[in-house]
């Protein structure tokens, strides 16, 4: 059976957005796929950009939305990066002409609209599926973070430090150490998980 690891989280504004995403760019690596769905508007290339800047250590870096490019590759310090946006894909066979079929193993992939092609997705994965939330204000959104296989463990190490001022988790309760990279808990000025404690 495969793994999966899911928790839902509260973005306040883009700035938090930016948090979360930038949380999650302290555990990949290259051979990790990311989704970003949801309906337009719902801050699926906002997550992206902020990612890709975080990365690339470059908060004024141009990360245009690969809407009509189809992709667009980033070669970052620790990595490439290809943000591909499959809004106007009509079949699966058409990622083989843009690089994604079959998947490169040593770049980190960032799909959005990944359900036009759901049969090309891989087992391993972290899904994000974004949503608008106006009860909370009008630049408030949801976002569910499912990691499928290995996917799943970097998810379990998201949602520990997913409480913040700018946003706020629904997580299971658990120990209040950090499973994360010791630079994840250490940017975060979380408890590095020790092995009395894992």
């Amino acid at each position: 059976m495969i793994a999966i690891s899911t928790f839902p989280v509260a973005l306040a504004n883009e700035a938090a957005t930016a948090e979360l995403m930038a949380d999650l760019a302290l555990l990949i690596g290259a051979g990790d796929v990311i989704t970003l769905s949801g309906d337009l508007g719902a801050g699926k290339t906002a997550a992206a950009r902020a990612l890709i800047r975080y990365l690339a250590d470059d908060e004024t870096l141009e990360v245009p939305s690969p809407t009509f490019t189809l992709a667009q590759s980033y070669e970052l310090p620790s990595f490439p990066l290809v943000h591909a946006d499959l809004y106007r894909i009509n079949d699966a066979s058409e990622l083989e002409e843009i690089g994604l079929s079959p998947l490169p193993e040593d770049i980190v992939a960032l799909i959005e609209w990944p359900e036009r092609a759901p049969d090309a997705l891989p087992g391993d994965r972290i899904d994000i599926a974004f949503s608008h939330r106006p009860a909370l204000g009008s630049t408030a959104r949801a976002a569910e973070i499912t990691g499928h296989g290995k996917g799943a463990a970097k998810v379990t190490r998201l949602s520990c430090c997913a409480s913040s001022l700018t946003r706020q988790a629904i997580s299971t309760p658990g120990a209040s150490a950090c499973p994360a990279t010791p630079r994840h808990a250490l940017t975060h000025g979380c408890a590095p998980m020790t092995a009395a404690s894992s």
